[in-house]
């Protein structure tokens, strides 16, 4: 016989072989669990799975704040372009995938994901740092390749963006972890 949904209805074998109906629900007493017990576990539940959960977040917050230092170091005068383009353009996409993990929006996938990202995040109350994404990226093509170039950027509001930005996601993903 078909359900509804066109799919056989589960069946489950009678002690003679032949096929019954699903089992429903029977009239027998529940037994209940001693409720401060249940809590407990339900609380402890709770705080392993958010520690398991905050994992992703706080890998990638480290390699952002990781990337920030060698732009911190990139950024003053004789500027280091070859860093400041490529750690900074790094930096800038980790804090991106951060924010997008800590607010339970998938991963972005390639530069245009993350510009995509970095937009819809700036919904969520964060800097719309698209276009630095975007002329980080540049940059750091232009750098690496050669074959573009360098977008007009000055090597402290870059450095200074990217602090704010990360040190934004950073207070962000720290009420996250304290809640």
């Amino acid at each position: 016989m078909l359900a509804t949904s066109g799919r056989p209805r589960r069946t489950r074998a009678a002690p003679d072989g032949a096929s019954s109906a699903p089992r429903r629900p029977s009239n027998r007493p529940v037994h209940l669990v001693d409720t401060e017990s249940a809590i407990e576990w339900q609380l402890t539940a709770q705080s392993e799975m958010t520690a398991t959960s905050m994992a992703p977040i706080v890998e990638k917050l480290t390699l952002a704040q990781r990337h920030l230092e060698r732009v911190q170091h990139a950024w003053d005068e004789p500027t280091d372009w070859d860093d400041l383009a490529l750690y900074g353009f790094y930096a800038l996409e980790a804090a991106v995938d951060c924010a997008g993990l800590h607010f339970g929006i998938s991963r972005a996938r390639g530069h245009q994901g993350r510009m995509s990202l970095a937009q819809t995040l700036s919904k969520r109350g964060l800097d719309d740092v698209s276009d630095l994404l975007r002329d980080l990226n540049q940059a750091r093509k232009s750098v690496a390749y050669g074959d573009t170039g360098l977008p007009e950027l000055d090597a402290e509001d870059v450095a200074s963006r990217l602090v704010a930005y990360i040190e934004s996601i950073s207070a962000l993903t720290e009420q996250g972890r304290t809640q």
